[in-house]
C-alpha cells in the first residue's frame, strides 16, 4: 500500500502493535516488506521494547537490521542493547511519553519516565 501511495503523501512506514502477541519468527516475516521500503527511500519507525516480553535483545537486533530512522517506546531495554542503539546514531527516539504513562507501562508518572542513552 505505501508503494502505490509513495509520492502523493506517504513518506515512510511503521511497524507497532501488542508486542504479546507474535515472536521472533512472525516478526521475520516482515524484513523484505522493510527492506523494499528502504530500496524506495521511504522512512522506516519500529515501536520495540514496550513490555519486557517483547525487548530481548534478539528481537531488537532484528528490528534494526531494518535500518529504522526512528525507535518508539524503547522502555525495556538491555545495557548491550542501548549500547547498539548509540552505535547507529542518527536514530530518533520517540518516548511516548502520554501513552508510556497511560497504558502503566512505566512507573512513577511523567516522572518515571526515562531511558538513558547518553
Amino acid at each position: 500500500m505505501a508503494t502505490r501511495f509513495l509520492g502523493k503523501g506517504v513518506v515512510g512506514i511503521d511497524l507497532c502493535g501488542d508486542p504479546a502477541a507474535g515472536s521472533i519468527s512472525s516478526l521475520s516475516a516482515f524484513t523484505p516488506v522493510f527492506q523494499k521500503a528502504r530500496a524506495l527511500g521511504l522512512g522506516v519507525t519500529v515501536h520495540f521494547a514496550e513490555a519486557e516480553c517483547s525487548g530481548t535483545d534478539a528481537e531488537l537486533q532484528l528490528l534494526l537490521s531494518w535500518q529504522p530512522d526512528r525507535l518508539g517506546h524503547v522502555i525495556c531495554v538491555s545495557d548491550t542493547m542501548k549500547q547498539e542503539i548509540k552505535k547507529k546514531g542518527g536514530l530518533g527516539l520517540e518516548l511516548c511519553l502520554s501513552c508510556n504513562v497511560h497504558a502503566g507501562m512505566v512507573s512513577g508518572g511523567f516522572e518515571g519516565q526515562y531511558v538513558k542513552f547518553i
